[in-house]
């Protein structure tokens, strides 16, 4: 990734910011694959393998674009999964975290029965298991020493050096037990350690049901800083880092709602610090999409963060349910479903006006997850999920700017 000490012009739609007095510089890691790897994906048509990704160490924001490209489309049974260097072996490894199957049964399967799965909940104590694999979907024999417990259903991860050691660790947030009565959950990191394991550390002080979450250098410290949007109060904290993998300090940075659930952090104005990006459910249990529309919130150069000085992304009738960011360029796709969670939409908008310059929706198919940026196909930047069964909203940018389906 090219170094962003040399501060790109403003985006029109904000020319009114000022320009910060302190910049954030960015540094690259890269992550080798080796050509001769030949990585199994049920999507055989897909290219597997990348000749190298670049990993951000000190980076400010985590939105996915297609320059961080991933090296393959491995689908793993597993609730989410996510890329990064695990091994200080320069490749690339994956980690998932898979909740109990019974838990999975009694929660959303076909005879589904909440206050069971509540009481099987409370009386076993179910968490999530954790595990790695590598470039061609081998597990990887990974010590996790459970120091502070874990979580049950973990929501977000996100790979990131905390530690400084080389090697990436994992913070990953948690809504846990997703029915009612919805009693939260805590968020944990998983630090690598020296001998090849990782460490399980409790990350927050109160349970919550946390979402979403985003990693970005909120104080300008060039430390890693993580994100926990709280969907039980709409509120985002950010526990800032101290570079030897400790958070030792947070504080709340915004509240946008209680219906929100997906942030994403990246430079939309270009003056060198982490913005946010924060949506979730737009109708906020209203009529219209609108009644709590996405939101850009623009940093004001000091990690601080207001609805006076945001940015709102416009609203999609029938797809009012936020999922996900991705970049490519100056375009922001928003991945969205409708309020059942049936079908989804990528939304196309233009970074320069944020107005909406395209629409590409598919109701006859399973609602998008999360998707990251894999190799491009053709040339053209490509963003797939990792997953199983999510298939049906990968898609290629096509030369024209437009988004194509690639099943």
């Amino acid at each position: 990734m090219a170094s962003h000490d040399s501060r790109a012009p403003a985006r029109p739609f904000l020319s009114f910011r000022t320009a910060t007095p302190w910049r954030v510089r960015f540094a690259c890691l890269a992550l080798l694959i080796a050509a001769a790897c030949n990585t199994t994906s049920v999507d055989s048509s897909s290219t597997t393998i990348a000749p190298s990704i670049s990993k951000r160490t000190d980076t400010t924001t985590d939105i996915h674009r297609e320059n961080n490209s991933l090296p393959s489309l491995i689908r793993l049974q597993a609730h989410h999964t996510e890329a990064g260097n695990f091994d200080r072996d320069g490749q690339l490894e994956f980690v998932s975290t898979v909740s109990p199957p019974e838990y999975n049964r009694l929660v959303w399967g076909p005879e589904q029965n909440h206050e069971d799965a509540y009481a099987a909940w409370k009386s076993a104590g179910w968490k999530d298991a954790i595990f790695f694999t590598d470039s061609q979907g081998r597990s990887l024999s990974k010590r996790i020493v459970h120091s502070e417990g874990f979580c049950l259903h973990a929501s977000t991860l996100v790979p990131a050096n905390f530690n400084n050691d080389g090697i990436d660790d994992v913070a990953v947030l948690c809504h846990g037990f997703d029915a009612k009565p919805f009693p939260g959950e805590h968020s944990f990191v998983l630090l690598s350690q020296s001998d090849g394991s990782f460490l399980s550390k409790r990350l927050t002080s109160r349970t919550g049901f946390f979402h979403g979450g985003s990693v970005m250098d909120v104080n300008g410290d060039s430390h890693l800083d993580i994100l926990a949007l709280n969907s039980f109060d709409g509120s985002t904290v950010a526990y800032f880092g101290d570079g030897a993998g400790g958070f030792p300090k947070s504080r709340k940075l915004i509240s946008t709602g209680v219906w929100q659930h997906a942030i994403s952090s990246f430079d939309f104005d270009n003056d060198g610090d982490g913005d946010l990006i924060i949506g979730g459910n737009e109708y906020g249990g209203g009529d219209t999409s609108q009644d709590l529309p996405t939101r850009i919130y623009l940093n004001n150069g000091s990690g601080r963060f207001s609805k006076g000085n945001s940015v709102t992304i416009p609203g999609v009738r029938g797809y009012e349910t936020v999922l996900d960011f991705v970049v490519s360029g100056e375009t922001l796709f928003v991945l969205r479903t409708n309020r059942q969670y049936r079908g989804g939409a990528i939304q196309k908008v233009d970074m320069n006006t944020m107005q909406q310059t395209g629409l590409y929706t598919r109701s006859d198919a399973p609602h998008p997850n999360r998707l990251r940026p894999v190799q491009p196909r053709n040339g053209q930047p490509t963003f797939s999920d990792l997953s199983t069964s999510r298939r049906h909203f990968d898609f290629s940018v096509g030369a024209k700017n437009q988004v194509l389906f690639l099943n």
